[in-house]
């Protein structure tokens, strides 16, 4: 009867093992997940797209037209 209960707590053992390797892989894949999608939420509002530069430039150029015509206008 000693080796049925040593038996029966070797398998509980086991598979407490197991569920802790599982419970451990479950939050290094939910960590990893986390940070991808904080990388991309950052990538996303973080920076300007190429677009928006190119408008951005746009308007700074106008802006220097602008000035260059009302100097010109004033001399």
């Amino acid at each position: 009867m000693a080796k049925d209960e040593v038996t029966l707590l070797s398998e509980v053992v086991g598979q407490l093992r197991k569920l802790n390797q599982a419970s451990v892989r479950d939050r290094l894949r939910e960590a990893e997940e986390a940070k991808r999608t904080e990388k991309m939420t950052e990538a996303q509002y973080g920076g300007i797209s190429m677009g928006e530069e190119i408008q951005l430039q746009g308007v700074a150029f106008m802006d220097r037209f602008v000035a260059g015509q009302a100097k010109t206008a004033m001399d």
